[in-house]
């Protein structure tokens, strides 16, 4: 059985959301939020009923007994109960399909009180029809329960990617509600939730953070993740239905998520105020409207508290929410940390009373439709006793990897952060602890660049060498540090000027430029052999992914074993090297999480499904697939062959014919030349499946390990590559300001006059006197 694959969904997805035309983009995200939704229940709830079935006839052998069993609602525990008069096939089959979506939806939520309300904002329109029922054609071939899809959570991660799509495509209206997920990542991983607790956000949007804080305790504490309960609320309609749909499609069942305005009329309370939550994770509007009154009720605020802007207000909120011993983290505008009047007060009551454990300061433009930078909030309700007094502040705002549309916050980024803030260790220029005593006496500033600046020093200028030339030994030194580590000693590529001032040597800069760049690729060779024995010891790890080891566990074996091995090694600092392991793992989590949950030749038939696709697109990329390449090695070898034959054929009769020539043997040859061509891409399809087919289990798994390793080769190359080409950068810069001193420019201007002057000579112009004209 071939499953479905999140690429196959995400291009389903993608295809549905072209067939909604010029719709607003609340409206497209409603209307396939809710045939995703309806899809998969009915899928869910089909595979889950064949089980029941299977299962009592196994067990009594009675068929009435065992249709009695699966019409029982009570069957079924999390999975989503489907009336009749909702089933999918019937809805398909219907005319006026709008009217029957809407019907179903309503039925699903009669036959289960949990989902009560859960299409308040979701409308099928009849004008839609045909439009409608074009997309449930695209997704009705597609099986989405568990059972049938490449791995778990496949569904909700298709549905994620098309929140992505709809963020990123229209500006900061589509935004607002959708945090990126290497943000909620990294925020997650900073609380650390356990089985146990329980996590809030205030401001839910769609969900995400609720579902990945699930998904970090299914990683870290596997089997446990429903012990973790997850709270939210959500003040606009549309969104609270896509956060609770994304929710469902995560396999979440068990939340609580409500409507209405936090700050005006919270929803989560008890009889005598707030109810409280052990981790509290959210990202509200930045700066956004309508402050309210007095809140007497809670205790929260005092009107007017922070002006005329609610985001110190979410920060209160929050800290009124935290149990004791508990933590928060939010997402707030820099504004918040220096503002002046209303707010500097807040600041200063919460210093005094010891709330904020941490103030990170992130890359501008990583959220959507916005470019100023932001910071993260880690706020604390008793905490560790030994940070009690101090606040740690991070200057993360160069950790990030620029994008065409909006900068990336990548793995390497984050795991620098988090390694940071777990041990409070202060790295100059990134991190520094400071006393609450010292943050008060400055008034309660909470500027990031005030406590940790990382403003690169300016670039020297050595006057002297610039006007009588040499490169100052302070330079050289300077330059040394980050050229060491590629086995460059940059004194061999000067030659002695006097006591502060080396020179280039008589061969020119350019040649020793060259010289270092082989010493440094020679360097990084030896990197790339290390690498490749690291590899080689530790690929049995990957094993792992068969049985019961969690993937992430796997993935922290070969971090670790790769930061031992090269950790050290300068070429590379030591969050670099970790961020090697950690972005090829997640570019290939659905390899990943498929290999661990139906072994390794699913990925290799994902691949092969891929490529068959790809094929009638672009039949060269297809060719070109990594396992294509391996199954089938002298496949593109010999097409390349015939290719040039067929060209040079097209080239002789062209040229016969530009001569007049008779072209007809060479157009029979051409003709056969092609057919050739044709033939060989012919074999291409069935012998890939027939390669495929021929795989046992240890052999998938070694050619999906060897496809994988080629690929950490190019992240590990790119990143050398990055490395050595900012450290040789430094010798360019020595040549480009002190190649030249300006005695040599003069010397050479002289020289150039001079024989300009000859040359006017003996053109018979020779310089004569003009008297000054008064």
């Amino acid at each position: 059985m071939q499953r479905v694959t999140f690429d196959r969904l995400d291009q389903a997805l993608r295809e549905c959301d072209g067939l909604l035309g010029k719709k607003s983009v609340s409206e497209k995200r409603a209307c396939l939020s809710a045939l995703l939704f309806l899809k998969y229940c009915d899928d869910a709830y089909l595979h889950k009923q064949q089980e029941i079935l299977r299962e009592e006839l196994e067990r009594t052998g009675d068929e009435d007994r065992a249709r009695t069993e699966a019409d029982d609602p009570g069957s079924y525990g999390d999975v989503i109960v489907v009336p009749d008069r909702a089933r999918w096939a019937d809805l398909a089959e219907a005319d006026g399909t709008a009217g029957r979506l809407n019907a179903a939806m309503q039925e699903i939520e009669t036959a289960n009180d949990d989902l009560r309300g859960i299409s308040q904002s979701i409308r099928f329109k009849p004008a839609d029809n045909a439009a409608l029922d074009r997309m449930m054609a695209l997704l009705d071939p597609l099986p989405l329960h568990d059972g049938a899809t490449e791995h778990r959570g496949v569904v909700g991660e298709a549905y994620e990617a098309m929140l992505l799509r709809f963020a990123e495509g229209t500006g900061t209206k589509a935004g607002d509600h959708y945090t990126p997920r290497s943000v909620v990542r990294l925020m997650i991983r900073l609380i650390g939730p356990r089985p146990g607790d329980t996590v809030y956000d205030p401001c839910v949007g769609s969900g995400g953070t609720l579902i990945h804080a699930r998904a970090h305790v299914a990683d870290h504490h596997p089997g446990r993740q429903e012990h973790l309960a997850v709270y939210g609320q959500e003040i606009a309609s549309e969104q609270l239905a896509s956060a609770r749909i994304n929710l469902l499609l995560h396999g979440v069942r068990d939340f609580d998520v409500q409507q209405g305005d936090t700050l005006a009329t919270p929803r989560h309370t008890t009889g005598t105020g707030l109810r409280t939550f052990k981790k509290i994770i959210s990202n509200p509007e930045f700066s956004g409207k309508g402050v309210p009154k007095d809140d007497d009720l809670y205790g929260r605020f005092v009107a007017g508290e922070s002006g005329n802007k609610p985001d110190l207000l979410f920060v209160k909120h929050m800290l009124a929410s935290l149990a004791p011993g508990g933590t928060a983290v939010t997402v707030m505008p820099h504004g918040v940390l220096f503002r002046g009047r209303k707010e500097q007060t807040i600041r200063a009551r919460l210093l005094e009373e010891d709330r904020i454990e941490a103030v990170i300061g992130l890359a501008p433009s990583i959220f959507f439709g916005s470019g100023i930078p932001v910071c993260l909030l880690v706020l604390r309700n008793g905490g560790t006793p030994e940070h009690r007094g101090r606040v740690l502040f991070v200057n993360a705002d160069r950790e990030y990897t620029p994008g065409r549309v909006r900068n990336q916050l990548g793995e390497e980024h984050a795991e620098k952060i988090v390694s940071v803030c777990g041990t409070w260790r202060e790295l100059p220029g990134f991190s520094r602890v400071v006393t609450v005593a010292d943050l008060l006496a400055d008034e309660a500033n909470l500027n990031i660049r005030r406590w940790v600046d990382n403003t690169p020093p300016p670039e020297p200028d050595d006057v002297s060498a610039h006007l009588y030339g040499g490169v100052p030994l302070a330079e050289i030194a300077a330059a040394q540090e980050e050229l060491g580590p590629f086995g460059i000693r940059l004194l061999d590529h000067f030659v002695p000027c006097d006591e502060r001032y080396l020179a280039f040597p008589p061969t020119g800069p350019g040649a020793e430029l060259d010289r270092i760049e082989r010493t440094a690729e020679k360097s990084l060779a030896e990197v790339r052999a290390s690498a490749g024995r690291w590899w080689d010891r530790h690929v049995d790890v990957l094993a792992g992914l068969e049985g019961r080891t969690r993937p992430s566990e796997v993935r922290e074996k070969l971090i670790a074993s790769f930061t031992d091995e090269f950790g050290a090694d300068r070429v590379l600092d030591e969050f670099a090297w970790t961020g090697v392991i950690a972005d090829w793992w997640a570019s290939h989590l659905h390899t990943v999480n498929a290999w661990s949950e139906h072994g390794p030749l699913e990925p290799v038939r994902n691949w092969h499904a891929a490529i068959e696709a790809a094929e009638a697109e672009n039949r060269r990329d297809a060719y070109a697939h990594p396992l294509a390449v391996r199954l089938l090695p002298d496949f593109l070898p010999d097409l390349a062959l015939l290719d040039a034959e067929r060209s040079r054929l097209n080239a002789e009769v062209k040229e016969a014919e530009e001569a007049g020539e008779p072209a007809t043997a060479l157009k029979k040859q051409r003709t056969a030349a092609r057919k050739a061509v044709q033939e060989h891409e012919a074999t291409f399809r069935p012998g890939l499946a027939g390669r495929v087919s021929g795989l046992d289990g240890p052999q998938a798994r070694d050619l999906v390990a060897d496809i994988l390793h080629e690929d950490l080769a190019a992240w590990l190359d790119r990143r050398l590559a990055t490395a050595r080409d900012h450290a040789v950068s430094r010798y360019r810069t020595l040549i480009d300001k002190y190649e030249r001193s300006l005695e040599q420019l003069e010397a050479e201007r002289s020289h150039a006059a001079e024989r300009l002057a000859r040359c006017l000579a003996d053109l018979a112009y020779p310089r004569r006197e003009v008297s000054e004209i008064s």
